[in-house]
């Protein structure tokens, strides 16, 4: 499958085969969960001991990390503000933020319930077979996915805005050797990681208690699309929902690590073996 180039991304027949695949796999997704429901039994909802309150207080430490980092990194004397920092320091420092919120959100899982790191969705059982089953649910999200990441810059195109590819699809294949290897460990291990024990793991269950099971999952993808940008939001989306769904349906956040992670990596080699890559790296 070759991803096309950016002015091909802009043609309304190039917007029209995403819609076309989106639809396909929108048909086709009543199939698609009877299957993930026979390959794993749906579990109970666990309800957060956490809150609202919890989550405001991580926001308000992701901006101030964001900020911290950002004025450290930037502004030191003689740095020009204006000029981007390069990807590979980008990625590092949103791997770091990322990280230190993790260890906080555990903190409080545990402190609120002895039980926290399994509301967390950090159960020991049963991971493979979500795993599993969760995959099955990707595999037939991909045309729908690819369809989203073909449609988008011709949408946003439409309303105004002007699509860029990420950074890191531009700069990834400027890269090599140690700085490659470690550059692709953060991107598809621990970067995934630290996202879905926040996003899935923390954030949606809140969500979820509070607006319901689907609204929920729809919130929490918005919220993650969001942070990711806007020439990146509807794709992200795309992937948020299928993760949160598997996410809702098994309880093991093994199970959408082991997705994002996958679906990270794949992402990587089209950044690495196609010239002309627009692909879209959550």
């Amino acid at each position: 499958m070759q991803t096309p180039g950016v002015e091909t991304l802009l043609l309304p027949e190039t917007a029209l085969a995403g819609a076309i695949l989106v639809t396909g796999t929108a048909a086709f997704a009543p199939v698609t969960i009877k299957w993930v429901r026979q390959l794993f039994p749906s579990q109970r909802l666990m309800p957060p001991t956490w809150g609202a309150p919890h989550v405001l207080l991580a926001g308000a430490l992701w901006i101030g990390f964001h900020g911290l980092v950002g004025a450290l990194v930037a502004g030191r004397a003689g740095a020009d503000a204006t000029k981007p920092l390069p990807m590979t320091v980008n990625l590092v420092a949103a791997m770091a933020i990322q990280a230190t919120i993790c260890v906080v959100v555990i903190y409080w899982a545990r402190r609120c319930d002895p039980g926290g790191l399994r509301r967390l969705g950090l159960h020991g059982s049963g991971s493979v077979r979500a795993a599993w089953a969760g995959f099955v649910a990707y595999l037939f999200s991909v045309p729908g996915l690819y369809g989203l990441g073909i449609m988008w810059p011709w949408l946003m195109q439409r309303m105004g805005a002007t699509w860029t590819p990420q950074e890191i699809a531009e700069g990834i294949g400027e890269l090599a050797g140690a700085e490659l290897t470690w550059i692709v460990a953060l991107a598809v291990v621990v970067i995934p990681f630290c996202e879905e024990l926040l996003f899935r793991g923390f954030l949606q269950p809140v969500f979820v208690a509070r607006v319901g099971p689907g609204a929920g999952v729809v919130l929490a993808s918005v919220v993650f699309g969001a942070l990711h940008g806007a020439s990146q939001f509807l794709p992200i989306f795309g992937l948020a929902l299928v993760l949160g769904g598997v996410m809702l349906h098994t309880q093991r956040l093994a199970a959408v690590w082991f997705l994002h992670a996958l679906h990270n990596g794949t992402q990587l080699v089209l950044y690495t073996q196609l010239s002309e890559s627009t692909s879209l790296l959550p």
